[in-house]
């Protein structure tokens, strides 16, 4: 990992992969996953994460990540740079988030029973 930051309701970080083989999305579904792939290495690291939050929640089962991701190849310096700041950034716009939920009216994000 490289530069992270862990929000509300999202993750944002960097994944250095140091491989010289190609590496990156296939476009499948999670059940015909490359191994070694992004796409295996998000599902395992959602899966693990849902997992812990739903046994400090006792909400067994319940969604915690949206269904997709967002990737970005980061190929030169200065990329990698634009791309650490704003994430360094992204705390002091949540505030203003449309997702955050003080600006929907509500109060958290706990799940409903």
């Amino acid at each position: 990992m490289d530069e992270f930051i862990i929000m509300p309701n999202h993750v944002h970080g960097i994944v250095i992969i140091k491989c010289h083989l190609p590496v990156g999305a296939n476009g499948r579904s999670p059940l015909q996953m490359k191994p070694k792939s992004i796409s295996s290495f998000m599902s395992g690291f959602k899966s693990s994460i849902t997992k812990i939050v739903n046994q400090i929640r006792n909400t067994p089962g319940y969604p915690v990540w949206q269904r997709n991701y967002y990737e970005h190849v980061i190929r030169n310096e200065d990329d990698l740079n634009r791309v650490r700041q704003y994430i360094i950034d992204n705390p002091m716009k949540w505030l203003e988030d449309e997702n955050n939920p003080a600006n929907r009216g509500e109060r958290s994000f706990a799940p409903t029973k």
